[in-house]
């Protein structure tokens, strides 16, 4: 096998591989993300809710997915300590 084979073959492998795979912050969305930072400054689902322009309900289920995206249960673990 030449070299150029070679370096395709391994860079394919690494890209269907773990070693590609986004970090869980990066597969948030642009709310979510927005969402994360309000969660950060110790915001409430009710005034995020207000800052947004969004129904509370609609917040408290951007919450949950970026709980799910990132594994963690609390805002706390989200956002660090």
């Amino acid at each position: 096998m030449q070299h150029n084979e070679a370096v395709g073959r391994h860079a394919s492998e690494v890209r269907g591989g773990l070693h590609m795979d986004p970090s869980p912050i990066e597969s948030l969305t642009r709310l979510e993300t927005e969402v994360l930072w309000l969660l950060d400054a110790r915001l409430s689902i009710e005034e995020i809710a207000e800052v947004l322009h969004l129904p509370p309900q609609i917040v408290k289920g951007l919450t949950n997915s970026i709980y799910r995206k990132l594994m963690v249960a609390t805002h706390l673990r989200a956002c660090g300590p």
